[in-house]
């Protein structure tokens, strides 16, 4: 049978189309009571300690700016992070160039292939050009 709006057979009733649950999450800027969250987020994610050793370092650098330190929180538990740092690139010819440098970021396990890391990189690129980035380069491996 034809189905009228779209020119085609309709659907097999037998055929069941699965959707996502809903996702209520929200990003914002790192907040001190997250740190612990933070570190747990990226050991889950990783399996090992050293992208939060990473963030540690990064938050004890004077250049770090929190505002470029952003978590996905789930009410007000994070669920995922993300860090941009100050870098500059030194050209073998030419003047120092100022960028930023995308690293590390993490979403826990639970909640990966669920938008939240997009969400993150939209979120801080935003942050970045707020803050007059205009340089961003991706730091680490493909997972």
């Amino acid at each position: 049978m034809k189905h009228p709006s779209r020119g085609g057979h309709e659907p097999a009733q037998n055929v069941r189309k699965s959707t996502p649950p809903a996702m209520s999450f929200t990003v914002r800027p790192e907040r001190a009571g997250d740190v612990d969250a933070i570190a747990e987020i990226h050991r889950s994610a990783f399996g090992r300690e050293n992208e939060g050793e990473l963030v540690a370092r990064i938050r004890a650098d004077e250049s770090f700016d929190p505002a470029l330190s952003l978590v996905a929180a789930e009410g007000e538990s994070p669920i995922g992070h993300i860090l941009f740092s100050p870098i500059t690139i030194e050209p073998h010819r030419g003047d120092a160039v100022l960028a930023v440098a995308l690293a590390p970021m993490a979403v826990a396990p639970q909640w990966q292939r669920r938008g939240v890391g997009s969400c993150l990189v939209h979120a801080g690129l935003a942050a970045c050009r707020r803050r007059g980035h205009r340089i961003v380069v991706v730091v680490g491996h493909a997972a």
